[in-house]
């Protein structure tokens, strides 16, 4: 037997996530929206056919609705400014940009990063 709270909480991420409504859902599953209330409550899960037309619309796994998941840590503003600008660039400024980051790491000097780019790019 699942726990009907790991399902509801999962499903309300689910739903904010893609800024969905419990009316939405009642439509997606073919359902009363009081069913959905239900879900959202922890009073009832769905069935496993329902539970499958979920996933099919969140692109995700039974186990993603079904089970607890550990939290992952909390990205940081810079963090996320790496990330979106890391996505802009092409497959060439990627490998440029992991290999600076590499020699940052282990090199710790602004001429041995000048170094390694002229070496990337020439």
């Amino acid at each position: 037997m699942y726990n009907k709270q790991i399902f509801s909480d999962n499903l309300q991420h689910y739903m904010a996530q893609h800024r969905e409504t419990q009316a939405d859902i009642a439509k997606i599953l073919g359902i009363s929206k009081s069913n959905v209330s239900a879900y959202i409550k922890g009073e009832q899960i769905p069935r496993m056919d329902k539970i499958a037309i979920l996933c099919d619309h969140y692109g995700i796994k039974v186990s993603d609705l079904l089970e607890t998941k550990k939290a992952a840590p909390e990205t940081t503003g810079a963090e996320k400014q790496l990330l979106e600008i890391f996505h802009q660039l092409d497959d060439e400024g990627q490998r440029l940009a992991i290999a600076m980051m590499k020699a940052l790491l282990t090199e710790h000097s602004q001429k041995n990063i000048t170094t390694l780019v002229n070496e990337v790019t020439g």
